[in-house]
């Protein structure tokens, strides 16, 4: 599988999730297509997300994502 074809399928896995303050699933869509398309490509390329804390940090985490909360 080529690397665009894993964040596809990694933005497949993640587009129906929404990350609530303890990283549940929510009824509304707190993240964009484009942020959900970068934390797909950040989870392809296994990058360490860094910025200061979110309260959707805990959703990257479960879904695998090595967050770093500044």
């Amino acid at each position: 599988m080529y690397p665009d074809e894993r964040v596809i399928a990694q933005w497949e896995n993640i587009r129906d999730h929404v990350f609530g303050a303890k990283g549940e699933t929510a009824d509304n869509d707190t993240l964009g297509q484009d942020m959900r398309l970068v934390i797909a490509t950040a989870m392809v390329g296994r990058f360490v997300w860094i910025e200061r804390h979110e309260e959707y940090h805990d959703g990257l985490r479960a879904v695998g994502l090595d967050v770093e909360s500044l």
